[in-house]
């Protein structure tokens, strides 16, 4: 009798250390697939602000080109006109 429940509590012991044991491993597994995803949306968002800000400097560039152009066109027409009154 004392022998059974000798083996019994062994074989107890044996499967509680293994559930731990696989406890804290899934609990790493986890932490790690977590602190990867982290990262990842961190490069993601790193990017998209490198993206966004090209982008935004790029359209700025555009509108003071148009710009610079409009104001030389309206200058011209302006002194084409007044060369016309004067005439």
């Amino acid at each position: 009798m004392f022998c059974l429940a000798s083996c019994a509590a062994q074989l107890a012991r044996k499967i509680y250390e293994h559930m731990r044991k696989e406890a804290a491993s899934i609990r790493i597994q986890k932490n790690v697939r977590a602190h990867r995803a982290r990262t990842f949306y961190t490069n993601l968002q790193a990017s998209a602000k490198a993206i966004q800000t090209g982008m935004r400097a790029m359209a700025a560039r555009n509108e003071y080109r148009y710009r610079r152009r409009t104001k030389a066109a309206t200058v011209i027409q302006v002194m084409y006109y007044l060369a016309g009154l004067l005439t």
